[in-house]
């Protein structure tokens, strides 16, 4: 394990519009309408940038990441090949879960996995066998517990003690959305989103945005403007809105691509990606004209702030722009992204001054900063 320290600079902007709350007043409002054009250095909004290098396993290399979560000691890895790598803090390899099949002890899928409180178990989501598989930390088998949902394809720990899944509306059996289990997977509530009855009739693949800030889980569904976090009575509650503006296209013409193609000049195509929150801000990739775009909402400025940085991330300014956006924010606001080794070594070979970088492996590298106060 090697790391590179760097000078990290950015800044977060995003915009959100939420209209189901009896007093949508008194929620924060996000309007890209009211969105100011700016171009963000990581340093304006974090500290120094660290490189973490995963310990290499020649059996067993990192392939491409597709999940990752950070606790206080581990850094757990699902990649490509559907093999769970614990690493502790240091990059140093802890231990491989590699267990696919259909047995009691096995899975098809990691569609998404939680580290329990005490940091001594992980539980894994598996929709095609439809069941939590609970491994302790180090990789041994210790108990399976069966589901009865059809596509439930994220996890995750409520802070009163439950369990939340999300499921797919689109391959659902079911026409709920998210479902509560208590602490022993027993189903206790069901929620349903406003968007569900459309969601199965899209003619393209989505995922929702789903993910945990400050203890609490947070969710939106396609199509929806509204960002819902579960709260401690389990039922879904309005945290804030997407407002997408005057050139948002209309929900109904999502449902047919031919209405998409005609009136794909006249609406911006513009819908959530990818959302991360902090204490201070609110990161959001959107999709606009099928291409990326990048907003940072400055949740403290006064008034709140929406910056429209356009199709850049996040540069660090570390003698060449290296590119950044947090796809994990943990419970230290320290925010993470992986990084393939080959781009980071072209980044600094570009630079004007190269910067000594040593690593033995092709395992992607993480890339870290803590968010100032």
């Amino acid at each position: 394990m090697k790391y590179l320290l760097l000078l990290f600079s950015g800044l977060l902007s995003f915009s959100c519009n939420l209209r189901e709350d009896p007093n949508p007043d008194a929620l924060l409002t996000i309007n890209f309408d009211q969105a100011t054009t700016k171009k963000i250095n990581t340093q304006e909004i974090s500290g120094k940038l660290d490189f973490t290098f995963l310990q290499y396993d020649e059996k067993n290399p990192v392939g491409v990441v597709v999940n990752y979560k950070i606790s206080k000691n581990y850094i757990i890895v699902v990649d490509i090949q559907q093999k769970l790598f614990v690493f502790k803090k240091n990059g140093d390899l802890f231990s491989i879960i590699f267990n696919k099949g259909n047995g009691p002890s096995e899975y098809v899928q990691i569609d998404d996995f939680i580290l329990d409180d005490t940091e001594e178990n992980i539980l894994l989501l598996d929709s095609r066998n439809r069941k939590i598989i609970n491994f302790s930390i180090e990789g041994k088998f210790n108990t399976s517990h069966q589901m009865d949902f059809s596509a439930a394809n994220r996890l995750s720990k409520l802070s009163n003690g439950n369990y939340g899944l999300y499921q797919n509306a689109k391959y659902s059996a079911e026409s709920e959305n998210v479902f509560i289990l208590d602490p022993d997977f027993n189903l206790i509530q069901t929620i349903v989103d406003l968007e569900s009855n459309l969601l199965n009739k899209l003619p393209f693949e989505f995922d929702p945005i789903w993910y945990q800030y400050n203890h609490t889980t947070f969710y939106k569904e396609i199509l929806n403007d509204t960002v819902f976090k579960i709260g401690k009575t389990n039922n879904k509650e309005p945290h804030f809105i997407i407002d997408f503006g005057s050139k948002r296209m209309p929900n109904e013409y999502y449902a047919d691509i031919e209405l998409i193609r005609k009136h794909s000049s006249q609406f911006d195509q513009f819908e959530t990606d990818g959302l991360r929150e902090s204490k201070n801000l609110i990161f959001l990739q959107t999709f606009r004209n099928r291409k990326l775009r990048y907003f940072l909402y400055l949740k403290n400025a006064k008034p709140p702030q929406l910056l429209d940085m356009g199709e850049n991330a996040l540069s660090s300014n570390f003698q060449t722009d290296i590119n950044f956006w947090p796809s994990y924010i943990d419970d230290n606001e320290t925010m993470y992204q992986f990084i393939n080794p080959s781009d980071l070594t072209a980044y600094l070979e570009a630079a004007p001054d190269k910067e000594k970088i040593i690593s033995s492996n092709d395992n992607p590298v993480l890339m870290s900063s803590k968010l100032l106060d």
